[in-house]
């Protein structure tokens, strides 16, 4: 008989591959961000069997439904031809480490990815599986921050020299991101500046000096990358800023906090775009970017008028504009008992009394609103008095104007218009005339019977060139007109009566009748030469004009108003676009130079 076979020596156990390190099932990631998956595996005894690591899209029970990246034992990697721009592999087969990274994330990436690495035919593969979830930044704001992966630590078995050891392995890493965003979109305020900053974080060995080629912004273009470059940062800090946008962008950076703030100056409308942000490795590791949308945005304002009541006669022309500043252009609706009836500017070609009452002008952007209220009183009455601003000042009695008054005041470029009251001795058979006076100087003087006065005495020049002109409004009033003002044009604007003979009435004599101040805002370059001895600020100007019964047809004079009317609603109308600069009222009647 055979005895049986006994063995004796030691059995030698194999060590299979497993994973040691994976990301969170479930990762959170921001819309536009970059996202970095890693996996950590320990080969074993199939070290040298390592085929290839397989990175797609999986799919249930356990395999890859879309291969996006493979690396081979080599450490060559493939990636798929759509993926290109948004896929990168950032690891190392050496070390035992797969990732892979995600650039600028859509919500359509939100799926399930996996990995498997590959050590031939004969053997199983290792495989992971990790949800990606990608949220808005309001999202993330809106609750805790999900815990970022950390490594596993976890008892593997060894085999070395044919013993059996229990090894503890603890691997801990931190991938660079981008830690600390600017708000998106960001709200900037126009003429003023928008500083965006970032900050990231690197690798615990790694500085700004000796990992980062360059760190750049720009305008950005989807899906991610810079369209424009326009100031760069390398890594010895020195900055370089594209032609022409030295004035307009600035940087202040920290290389040992590693952050980075960009400044946009002088802001307009033309700045409105998204920005973006690269920081640069070089061409061995993907970068870190990210991006912001700039959007300007200034509240309507409208100055409230120190004149909210304004009178004018029934038939007369009117006209009202609204204007605002802010950022976008405000939009302008004019509104009366609740109900919107224009934009920009109201036009009354012959006001009637039904059009009395309060109207109400609202600016609005996507920023605020704002509104405010003027009163139209329609009256029938000829005798219909205009505001205290227009009305001439009575002198006292004697021959000597006062040096002193209130004044009216304009701004530089605009058209003044100053009314006197007509005497009520102007039918008198002793009545002579009116001139006109420029601190004290005559240039203009009208007849008895006359319209239209006639230029005259040591200031004639001032109306021979059209700069000046005297004549009658209606049959109650006188109107100086100067036209284009400027500074130089500020004074006392005098009105005297004459008679021809001498009386004892204080009333009947040569004097200064009625006496204007005149005052002009100018800009800074310019300088007053003329007296202006109070300051008040601007008023609401109105003007209105009537007709008056002089016998003659009204056809050719009912043409010529209504050629006219049109004429200034075609010209206002170019005017009426809104404006960024400080807003005023404007309320004017047409000018009688040009209807009369």
């Amino acid at each position: 008989m055979i005895d049986a076979f006994s063995f004796k020596g030691s059995i030698q156990a194999i060590v299979y591959p497993r994973m040691i390190y994976a990301p969170n099932k479930t990762t959170i990631a921001v819309i536009g961000e970059s996202v970095s998956l890693e996996w950590r595996y320990n080969s074993g005894d199939l070290k040298d069997d390592l085929y290839e690591v397989v990175f797609g899209i999986w799919k249930s029970p356990g395999f890859l439904k879309t291969k996006l990246i493979a690396v081979n034992s080599s450490g060559f990697s493939l990636t798929r031809s759509t993926y290109k721009s948004s896929l990168g592999w950032a690891g190392n087969l050496t070390s035992s480490m797969a990732v892979f990274e995600l650039y600028n994330v859509k919500l359509e990436d939100s799926k399930k990815y996996g990995i498997v690495v590959e050590y031939g035919l004969q053997n199983t593969p290792l495989t992971g599986t990790v949800q990606l979830q990608v949220v808005s930044r309001l999202q993330v704001e809106s609750r805790h921050p999900p815990k970022t992966a950390t490594l596993q630590q976890t008892n593997v078995t060894t085999n070395k020299l044919g013993s059996l050891k229990t090894v503890k392995v603890s691997c801990h890493s931190r991938l660079p991101k981008i830690v600390s965003y600017p708000g998106n979109p960001f709200i900037g305020k126009g003429k003023g500046n928008a500083t965006l900053l970032w900050k990231f974080e690197l690798r615990p060995t790694e500085t700004w000096k000796n990992s980062i080629i360059e760190v750049v912004f720009g305008v950005w273009k989807y899906p991610g990358f810079l369209k424009e470059k326009l100031l760069l940062i390398n890594n010895t800090g020195g900055e370089k800023i594209r032609e022409n946008y030295e004035k307009k962008i600035s940087c202040n950076f920290d290389m040992s906090l590693l952050q980075v703030a960009f400044t946009l100056h002088d802001l307009d409308k033309d700045d409105e775009n998204e920005y973006g942000i690269q920081v640069e490795f070089g061409l061995s590791r993907a970068p870190l970017t990210d991006s912001v949308k700039l959007r300007l945005e200034d509240p309507p304002k409208i100055n409230t008028p120190q004149q909210r009541n304004i009178s004018v006669r029934d038939g007369d022309p009117l006209v009202i504009k609204c204007l605002a500043s802010g950022f976008p252009t405000p939009n302008i609706t004019w509104k009366k008992h609740g109900k919107t009836i224009g934009n920009q500017a109201l036009y009354f070609i012959s006001i009637k009394t039904f059009d009395s009452g309060v109207y109400l002008c609202e600016a609005h952007n996507q920023a605020g609103k704002d509104s405010t209220e003027i009163t139209v009183r329609v009256e029938d009455s000829d005798n219909l008095e205009f505001p205290t601003t227009q009305r001439a000042t009575a002198a006292s009695a004697g021959n000597a104007c006062p040096n002193s008054t209130d004044p009216i005041t304009y701004n530089s470029g605009e058209d003044a218009r100053l009314f006197y009251n007509r005497s009520t001795h102007e039918n008198e058979n002793n009545f002579f005339g009116y001139r006109g006076f420029i601190n004290l100087s005559l240039f203009a003087f009208i007849k008895k019977n006359q319209s239209e006065g006639t230029c005259s005495g040591p200031s004639k020049e001032i109306c021979l060139k059209g700069k000046t002109e005297f004549k009658t409004w209606n049959q109650s009033l006188l109107i100086i007109n100067i036209f284009n003002v400027t500074v130089n044009d500020s004074g006392l604007y005098a009105v005297w009566t004459s008679f021809s003979g001498v009386f004892s009435q204080d009333d009947k004599t040569e004097k200064c009748f009625q006496v204007i101040h005149l005052k002009i805002n100018g800009n800074s370059s310019e300088t007053s030469s003329s007296p202006t001895p109070h300051s008040t600020p601007q008023s609401t100007q109105v003007y209105s004009s009537s007709t008056t019964s002089s016998g003659a047809s009204n056809s050719p004079r009912a043409l010529r108003t209504y050629n006219n009317l049109v004429l200034m609603i075609s010209t206002i109308t170019t005017t009426v676009t809104m404006s960024v600069n400080p807003s005023i009222w404007f309320f004017q009647f047409i000018k009688s130079r040009k209807i009369f």
